[in-house]
């Protein structure tokens, strides 16, 4: 039997309890540091390819500066090319919206006429009317929300440049903060190390093999869906590549409007097959080789717990918890591995 008095002073239990309080600060002050948390998570996926300029005999600082000018770059591309298309296929989808709803109906209205004497064309009528209402307004919302979320990221300027100011001094100054952050580590600081350690390990490789992977699913959806005539390619590719954020039920929400408005824009079968064959068959090359080349098979979650995290962070977060569920529930995984590791070792050597 374990001492109780061993048991209160172990250190696995300081540091589970340094781990709980953080994540309760986390979730109460997470909106005032966001400009700092956005830092962290950026310097960290930038982390790599600096390393990778440094082992190539680059120095520091300047590997730091070649990925800035870089990334600076893209964003310019980004800025003044591809942000200005994609308003405008938001500004356009939005504005068709009421023709795409009045063009199901009526195609939903036919059919109630040529089967009238098996459907109840009254109650047909208001669920109809419901379901038109409600779609139109969850599209019309989904699109402002963007709309908004891009203009919101544009005019807010300090905090972009106070982002980009920290994320500079993570990349120079990551050895001395390294060193600071092992010295100071409360409770068992091998413990944290190893959950440290096991969380790079798999989330980062899953963070930027996705990054990687909704990038180049967006660029060649894009490509496919614009040379097909399918109206906004660039907003379904946009959606086609952040459905991989979302496993299993991503791919399935993303193709209805697609499907969808291919249906209405072509006016036949071939139109709709032809999306259909072109989206299955990129989500199907991404599923298959494209995330299993890139990420790899690291983060062992079971698809039963992946769906529970899911829902638990839709719950809590909405949208963005469901974008985040998946590198959450790498991280819940990996303190909760190394503790009861951690925790079998102590309880042996105290028997």
């Amino acid at each position: 039997m374990i001492p109780v008095s061993k048991i209160k002073l172990s250190p696995t239990l300081i540091t589970l309890f340094f781990i709980f309080v953080g994540g309760v600060l986390f979730y109460f002050f997470s909106s005032p540091l966001r400009p700092f948390l956005a830092a962290i998570v950026v310097a960290y996926l930038l982390n790599e390819p600096v390393t990778r300029l440094e082992l190539l005999g680059i120095p520091r600082i300047v590997a730091i500066t070649l990925v800035f000018i870089l990334i600076i770059g893209f964003l310019i591309i980004v800025l003044f090319w591809l942000l200005p298309l994609f308003i405008e296929q938001l500004t356009n989808l939005l504005r068709d919206i009421p023709f795409y709803t009045r063009e199901v109906r009526q195609y939903i209205l036919d059919f109630q006429a040529r089967h009238q004497e098996v459907i109840n064309t009254t109650y047909g009528q208001q669920v109809l009317d419901r379901i038109s209402a409600e779609t139109e307004k969850v599209i019309a919302n989904f699109i402002s929300l963007v709309l908004t979320a891009i203009t919101g990221a544009i005019t807010n300027v300090v905090d972009q440049l106070v982002i980009m100011f920290l994320v500079f001094f993570f990349l120079k100054d990551k050895d001395l903060f390294w060193t600071w952050l092992t010295r100071y580590l409360p409770g068992n600081q091998e413990l944290i190390l190893n959950i440290l350690y096991d969380i790079d390990r798999q989330m980062g490789n899953f963070v930027r093999g996705k990054l990687a992977v909704i990038m180049i699913l967006w660029g060649f959806t894009t490509i496919a869906f614009s040379l097909s005539g399918l109206n906004y390619p660039l907003f379904w590719g946009f959606l086609t590549g952040l459905s991989t954020l979302v496993p299993y039920f991503g791919p399935i929400i993303v193709s209805i409007p697609i499907f969808l408005v291919a249906f209405l824009q072509f006016g036949n079968w071939w139109g709709f097959v032809k999306i259909g064959l072109i989206y299955i068959g990129f989500q199907t090359i991404e599923g298959n080789i494209l995330t299993p080349f890139i990420t790899g098979k690291t983060t062992h979650i079971h698809p039963t717990i992946i769906i529970l995290a899911i829902l638990i962070c839709n719950y809590l977060w909405g949208f963005w918890g469901v974008v985040f569920s998946v590198p959450l529930a790498i991280f819940i995984k990996s303190v909760l591995t190394q503790l009861i590791a951690t925790w079998e070792v102590e309880k042996n050597s105290l028997t």
